[in-house]
């Protein structure tokens, strides 16, 4: 039994420490893609380790957005260096397959993107607020599970100043997007503090039911802004058309949440649909005058 929970505690670690190196080396993305399905796997079984709510939970997962965050920005500090230790003594034949197979940044980026945005998106919604248990974030009678998440916390520090490092006297289109990450990152550990924290029985928190998914549907709708505009200043479609898919899911739902006529909701429904096209046209005709 002993075991099972000491491998339940360094299950991240483990797997931190053990897959993405192996990808690393192989010059792999499915490699580091399955390292970081496995570290959100482990934080789930951390988590129930500390007995965690679904606030708890959902914190655990949000310090695993940004430690797999930080090791992005990590990567872009450090590639150079990377790049000239994992490719001594390969195939000279094949440069550029190992060079693209060694930037995992646009990985890390991606699969962090993803689990914000499925975690800014579920607590937008009033219902998930009004169902709030009344459970602790965590126990914090095991001091070694505890541990291991103060040590994921630090080492997502440190990844973050990695990146502040190396962008801080850059332009601000070079960090705007980590700035948005950080600032959903915070803001959401902040309302599920304190609605943990407060009970909703009393003025605080019937205002935190009222106030809190307006707030986390402006973050992830900032988040989605922030990516389609350096869709259309880089150039780059995934950036741009992730953006846009999240602007367009978050506009429907809120519709959709709250009652509105049937005539209403065909229409909305409707100018999505025909502003989605209409506008990823446009981005189509841009990037094809350049090219």
């Amino acid at each position: 039994m002993s075991l099972l929970l000491t491998r339940v505690i360094l299950y991240p670690w483990l797997t931190l420490g053990l897959l993405v190196p192996l990808a690393y080396w192989c010059c792999s993305r499915w490699v580091f893609a399955l390292a970081v399905v496995n570290f959100g796997l482990a934080l789930q079984g951390l988590a129930e380790r500390l007995g965690s709510s679904f606030q708890g939970l959902t914190l655990l997962h949000l310090l695993g957005v940004a430690v797999v965050w930080g090791l992005g920005l990590w990567h872009q500090r450090h590639k150079p260096w990377l790049s000239r230790v994992l490719t001594e003594g390969r195939d000279p034949e094949l440069p550029g397959e190992l060079e693209q197979g060694l930037d995992l940044a646009p990985t890390a980026q991606n699969l962090a993107l993803l689990g914000l945005g499925v975690l800014l998106y579920v607590w937008s919604f009033v219902g998930t607020w009004v169902d709030l248990s009344e459970d602790p974030l965590w126990n914090a009678g095991d001091p070694w599970a505890s541990l291991s998440a103060v040590g994921l916390l630090l080492l997502t520090g440190w990844g973050w100043w990695q990146g502040w490092q190396e962008k801080r006297s850059q332009p601000v289109s070079s960090w705007l997007k980590d700035a948005a990450v950080l600032i959903s990152l915070v803001a959401l550990a902040l309302l599920l503090g304190i609605g943990s924290a407060v009970p909703l029985n009393v003025t605080a928190g019937a205002a935190l039911v009222l106030f809190a998914p307006w707030i986390v549907t402006l973050l992830l709708l900032g988040l989605s802004a922030v990516l389609c505009w350096e869709g259309l200043q880089q150039g780059r479609r995934g950036r741009f058309w992730q953006g846009l898919l999240g602007l367009t899911l978050v506009v429907l739902t809120r519709f959709f949440e709250y009652p509105t006529g049937l005539l209403a909701k065909s229409a909305v429904l409707v100018a999505c649909g025909i502003g989605v096209i209409w506008i990823g046209l446009k981005f189509e005709r841009r990037i094809f005058s350049r090219s």
